[in-house]
């Protein structure tokens, strides 16, 4: 490497001896020197200088803000004249940090969570709707007997049905016989239990139509339990107030839009 450089370097030595030997002025040389260094510039090293700088700056700054609150630490300290300049630079930098509205939100945000008015509102609801759900469930509980009568009949149907059946096969086999006594007997018994037949079917119908009625009222009553506890949680929270559980996902923050500092 060191030929290279050597190489490198001797037009640049020609360049000056050859001035130096015609009489060139220093200034001369100077800009030489300079032209010919602008056109060998390293651009990181010029970034480098550049961050140099920056980080100087930044140190300055520092160190005149140490020595501001240095200041102020000691004007508190001591007592003296100055302690009224401190409280107004404090004053000063919360407000431009916006340590008020900050603040004005943490106290807000602290009287919403001991707000007794959602708490009063849901136990005043919850009284509210009690009397109907109790109907509620009452209707609930009447329509699913009702439902099992008219399944329970219709299934007897069902096998009186059977049974009607295999008596009238007694009642045939029997006239086929001659035996028109006893054909007439099972003749009687199968047209007795299909009138039964009848009645049960007809009451399943009854009851499964009168479940289906209740099972209709259901959502009126719901409707009207939630309508009474509505009005009784408004009497006691008119304002809306939002309850702590719903308040707990959420947290105050600083304002996001901050100023810059201060110089």
């Amino acid at each position: 490497m060191a030929p290279v450089r050597r190489l490198l370097a001797a037009p640049l030595a020609l360049m000056l001896a050859g001035q130096l030997l015609a009489g060139a002025s220093g200034e001369a040389l100077s800009a030489n020197l300079r032209s010919t260094s602008s056109v060998r510039r390293n651009p990181l090293l010029d970034n480098y200088r550049k961050w140099s700088r920056a980080y100087e700056k930044d140190a300055q700054e520092a160190e005149a803000a140490a020595a501001k609150y240095s200041y102020m630490t000691q004007a508190l300290q001591t007592g003296g004249s100055g302690g009224s300049a401190v409280s107004r630079a404090v004053h000063q930098e919360m407000n431009r940090n916006g340590a008020k509205q900050l603040a004005e939100a943490v106290w807000a945000f602290e009287k919403m969570m001991r707000d007794p008015a959602p708490k009063r509102a849901a136990e005043a609801a919850a009284k509210a709707r009690e009397p109907y759900m109790k109907e509620y469930v009452a209707y609930r509980d009447v329509g699913g007997k009702y439902d099992a009568a008219a399944e329970q009949y219709a299934l007897l149907a069902g096998k009186d049905m059977q049974l009607a059946n295999e008596l009238t096969r007694f009642q045939n086999q029997y006239a086929l016989e001659g035996n028109q006594g006893q054909a007439n007997e099972f003749k009687g018994q199968a047209k007795h239990l299909v009138k039964q037949i009848g009645g049960e079917e007809k009451l399943a119908k009854e009851y499964h139509s009168m479940a289906k009625r209740i099972d209709a009222e259901l959502p009126k009553i719901y409707d009207m339990a939630n309508e009474a506890a509505t009005y009784a949680a408004y009497a006691q929270n008119p304002k809306g107030a939002v309850a702590d559980f719903q308040l707990l996902p959420f947290t105050v923050a600083p304002p996001l839009a901050m100023p810059p500092p201060m110089r």
